[in-house]
């Protein structure tokens, strides 16, 4: 399961920033860099695990003793006979469940319009201190999660370099604010999309579509990969938006989260 190519770009992130364990046949990862966040520290389901609520929780507490950790993260495969009761008792236990589903699409040359007063350039999320300044403000914007920013973001550096992920921001020409920004890293034969991100002021102006193809033309181009990867909440708006570019699904995991 946890082999699937598509997960694999997720596992990659994960690892670089963390320990890999296993536990028959469960994966689990404890993060050194982001202990406290709620992607930080989170088992892998092996969908041949008896799906027991407890029995995952006490994994959790094996593993993961970081004194500020206060959440549990769990990723399982949907399905199976037992699935839906889990669900429920997850449910009922204050779990926040999320459906994710990675899709996938065969890289090619993209024709996109580009207003001459706009320009996409690449960011330098390491050396550049003013592109650094600019994707922040975008991020705080558009996340409640300024805490993380200001004190994270190194750390989340050092993803950046052990990953090579490539930033894009569009402007507008003459301008610093960066209105979306994107991130690509390629894993093998994949490229994968990573923070597709558009500035609250300008939702609905197709920016994030400008972005992507512009991506889909590097991964294309440069990376020259056979597919690129995204991952969505099904029920989240930008699922569609991914669907309408041609990303199709090839594969989906559900959420168990609790702060």
């Amino acid at each position: 399961m946890w082999d699937n190519q598509y997960l694999s770009t997720e596992i990659a992130l994960l690892k670089s920033i963390g320990i890999p364990l296993k536990y028959k046949g469960n994966l689990i990862i404890e993060s050194k860099l982001f202990p406290t966040f709620y992607g930080g520290n989170l088992i892998f389901v092996d969908k041949k695990e008896s799906p027991d609520l407890e029995h995952f929780e006490k994994l959790f507490i094996k593993y993961f003793t970081a004194p500020k950790t206060k959440h549990k993260t769990f990723l399982l495969t949907p399905g199976g006979p037992n699935f839906d009761q889990l669900i429920k008792k997850a449910t009922e236990k204050e779990y926040e469940i999320t459906h994710c589903n990675y899709l996938a699409m065969p890289t090619r040359r993209c024709s996109f319009p580009l207003a001459d007063s706009l320009s996409i350039d690449a960011l330098d999320l390491i050396n550049n201190d003013k592109d650094i300044s600019d994707y922040l403000e975008l991020m705080k914007a558009e996340y409640d999660l300024e805490w993380f920013w200001k004190e994270g973001f190194k750390k989340k550096q050092t993803l950046i370099k052990t990953m090579d992920i490539k930033y894009f921001g569009l402007r507008e020409k003459g301008s610093s604010q960066i209105r979306s920004s994107l991130g690509l890293f390629q894993y093998g034969t994949l490229a994968r999309f990573q923070e597709v991100v558009t500035h609250p002021d300008f939702y609905r102006n197709g920016y994030a579509t400008i972005l992507l193809n512009h991506g889909i033309n590097h991964a294309h181009e440069v990376f020259k990969t056979k597919e690129v990867v995204i991952q969505a909440d099904k029920n989240y708006h930008a699922y569609h938006l991914y669907r309408n570019l041609g990303f199709k699904d090839v594969f989906e995991v559900s959420e168990l989260m609790k702060f």
